[in-house]
């Protein structure tokens, strides 16, 4: 059985327009000038901004304060920080690649059905 042709697009072809007409956006506010793409870099860098602060303070403990923890307690304390960001920076790549995964998934090209001729 098929929808009849005045049927409500599903929620699935909904949000793909959405992401489409979203996608369209960008392209035309990185392709207005200088001020466009100065913008969308903003932008992103922001997005990024957790990850990357994450980042710095695994390093910053590893490098830093890791070589004055002396006894086992304090390097204990110094790995479990470490561990910790560390989770939080899989936790954001894995956000990020779920949003991506779907993105490509409500814009994913719709294959026509063929009929069988007999």
């Amino acid at each position: 059985m098929t929808a009849p042709a005045s049927a409500s697009p599903s929620p699935d072809e909904r949000a793909g327009a959405r992401i489409k007409e979203f996608t369209n956006w960008w392209t035309k506010v990185w392709e207005s000038g200088a001020a466009g793409k100065i913008g969308i870099i903003l932008v992103l860098s922001a997005f990024a901004l957790p990850f990357l602060f994450d980042l710095a303070a695994a390093f910053f403990v590893w490098f830093v304060v890791w070589p004055f923890a002396i006894n086992v307690t304090e390097k204990l304390a110094v790995l479990g920080f470490i561990f910790v960001v560390l989770t939080a920076i899989g936790i954001q790549v894995r956000n990020v690649a779920h949003q991506i995964v779907i993105g490509l998934f409500l814009t994913r090209r719709r294959r026509t059905k063929r009929t069988r001729e007999a």
